[in-house]
């Protein structure tokens, strides 16, 4: 059997990592690495794990970067703190680990999703990342939304990856505020600006394109709930946007 490490970033995530933590028991080394969480979840991680560290938030990919250098065996498994690993996937990464990955360095894990207690099988679209790699095969890219890219052929597990996004709506939204802020700052580095056009449109696209073309209405009430959320939170990256070319405010 290969080692396999658990790498996974932690802040202010008392409430539910240790379901995350209970489903990873089973691992030879699990890494968390946290960014200054203030309500007792580095404690709850030290009852499962010696390996907690602390690292002060930048960016995403430079925190899970930080993680994967961290761990020591021959394959990595990258996790946030509101996903759990299912029996029937434990069953198949051991099987997989096994078998040294069949010739892949890297696979890609499909997640099902659920908001506020309900799945969302629609309005997300396929929602399958890159999760799993061989140690020194891959590397996050990007400071929001990261991806996992790998140096070698990459496979795909048939498992899911149970991902238990927020408990109501108030968490999510919350959770979120820091991906706008993000998004919009990674924007303007490249050089967007606000357009009203942009500002008006774009959120309609995103409603349309969740509601209507990935059938979000099939996933009911909270199908639509979160459509209009996204459609918002694209509304106020460009408002964030404009907000950013303003001159500050005088004191």
């Amino acid at each position: 059997m290969r080692a396999l490490s658990v790498v996974i970033i932690t802040r202010n995530e008392a409430a539910r990592i240790r379901r995350c933590l209970e489903s990873v028991v089973w691992a030879d080394e699990v890494i968390v690495v946290d960014s200054g969480s203030t309500d007792g979840t580095e404690a709850v991680c030290r009852k499962f794990t010696s390996k907690v560290y602390r690292r002060e938030f930048d960016t995403f990919d430079r925190q899970k970067n930080f993680g994967l250098e961290l761990a020591t065996g021959q394959w990595i498994l990258s996790l946030d703190a509101d996903e759990v690993i299912s029996r029937p996937l434990r069953e198949e990464l051991l099987a997989t680990l096994a078998r040294d990955g069949d010739g892949h360095d890297g696979f890609v894990l499909r997640r099902e999703n659920y908001l506020c207690g309900h799945p969302i099988l629609h309005a997300w679209g396929r929602d399958a990342l890159v999760r799993l790699v061989r140690r020194g095969r891959g590397r996050f890219h990007g400071a929001v939304h990261e991806k996992l890219e790998v140096d070698g052929r990459v496979g795909e597990l048939k498992q899911p990856l149970l991902h238990f996004n927020s408990d109501s709506l108030q968490e999510y939204i919350a959770k979120n505020q820091a991906y706008i802020a993000l998004e919009a700052q990674r924007r303007h580095q490249r050089g967007e600006r606000f357009s009203i056009a942009r500002a008006l449109l774009s959120p309609l696209r995103v409603f349309l394109f969740r509601y209507v073309r990935l059938r979000g209405f099939r996933d009911g009430t909270m199908g639509l709930i979160l459509c209009v959320l996204l459609a918002f939170f694209t509304f106020l990256i460009h408002a964030r946007l404009w907000e950013l070319t303003q001159p500050e405010a005088p004191r």
